[in-house]
């Protein structure tokens, strides 16, 4: 198992779990992106899916192609990129079938599930972590947690949003 080279704060696990709980609540899946400035592995920006081209089942989070342009196009624009995403899971942190082979496929990307989205944990130790390597998902320490804050935001076909 590797280590995960992303540093956590603890507001952006809060506003994660918060997120992840009142969707999970609805019996829907949620997700978004974990944002770092360009050559830092503290995470600033936690991007939640908003509505336009975000679809939601209990088993399933689909992305549009054009609310991913618009969130990479803002992070191109505030010099920060997104090594990681997350999304929630009913049940146990797994990377399901779809997840291993529809997720981000790119080397060094690290997929997040998180489990229970009715009442998800506040810790993202209990969280699951995969890093994609050459060819394959392979399981990953979790972020290390810290002190502090990150900025909220909400992306979809429609821009970037306020959280």
């Amino acid at each position: 198992m590797s280590d995960s080279t992303l540093i956590i704060p603890s507001a952006a696990v809060a506003a994660i779990a918060s997120e992840t709980g009142a969707l999970g609540r609805l019996r829907v899946e949620t997700g978004g992106f974990l944002l770092t400035p360009v050559g830092d592995p503290t995470i600033t920006v936690v991007a939640f899916t908003g509505t336009t081209g975000i679809i939601r089942h209990r088993k399933m989070l689909q992305i549009s192609a054009r609310a991913l342009g618009r969130l990479f196009d803002y992070a191109d624009g505030h010099d920060l990129h997104a090594p990681a995403q997350f999304h929630s899971h009913e049940t146990t942190a797994f990377l399901s079938r779809t997840d291993a082979t529809h997720g981000l496929r790119v080397d060094g990307f690290t997929s997040v599930v998180i489990p229970r989205f009715a009442s998800p944990p506040g810790d993202p130790a209990a969280w699951g972590w995969w890093t994609f390597r050459d060819t394959a998902w392979e399981t990953i320490t979790p972020a290390r947690p810290s002190t502090g804050n990150a900025h909220l935001i909400r992306f979809d076909e429609d821009g970037i949003h306020a959280y």
